[in-house]
């Protein structure tokens, strides 16, 4: 980031790099910030045989979870036509009754889980050719964020990095959790 004296000459040095530190971080910050709102969509696949539980105990099987889950959607399961409800999520584990892996174990049932999870952290060793994982549309309130906490260190700057928050908290209250629905299928019904 370039860095300007009140005579228009350019300034170097630590000044530029207090700023150029913090760059990470803020948009680590913010790309989380974002997630809240806009999740980044992912899944994980259990397949019965295939995929070993860590634990078997009281008739139920449990597999570890993705450490990135953030925000847990819905499980299918394979040649079902609707969500599968029988499940529980607890302690970083998916909780299945065994009767349905015992059921379906010769012809190997996939379990797929669809969640939001938390982003890749961005930190001092990321390269600069890391590409964000939030929406691309999302990205552009980034620069916004990473102004205003940069302009907010500098007390001349404070009218300003107050508009730059503002404008962030403007476009961050505009974006609305995608929801991500399962395919749904319809019949119709006939009364006699």
């Amino acid at each position: 980031m370039d860095e300007y004296s009140l005579s228009g000459a350019l300034e170097g040095g630590q000044l530029t790099a207090d700023y150029t530190l913090k760059m990470n971080t803020l948009i680590d910050l913010a790309q989380n910030e974002i997630t809240d709102h806009v999740g980044i969509y992912a899944t994980q696949v259990i397949t019965v045989g295939v995929t070993t539980p860590v634990l078997v105990q009281n008739g139920y099987d449990f597999y570890d979870l993705n450490p990135d889950i953030k925000d847990f959607r819905y499980v299918k399961v394979s040649d079902w036509p609707n969500p599968f409800n029988d499940y529980e999520v607890e302690n970083g584990q998916f909780k299945i009754n065994s009767a349905y892996t015992g059921n379906y174990g010769n012809n190997g049932a996939v379990f797929t889980l669809h969640y939001y999870k938390y982003p890749v952290p961005i930190d001092d060793n990321t390269p600069d050719s890391f590409i964000l994982e939030v929406d691309r549309w999302t990205q552009q309130a980034i620069p916004y964020y990473v102004a205003g906490m940069c302009g907010s260190s500098s007390s001349e700057d404070l009218q300003l990095s107050d508009k730059l928050m503002a404008i962030w908290a403007t476009k961050l209250n505009a974006m609305t959790k995608r929801e991500i629905r399962y395919p749904r299928r319809s019949r119709e019904v006939v009364w006699w």
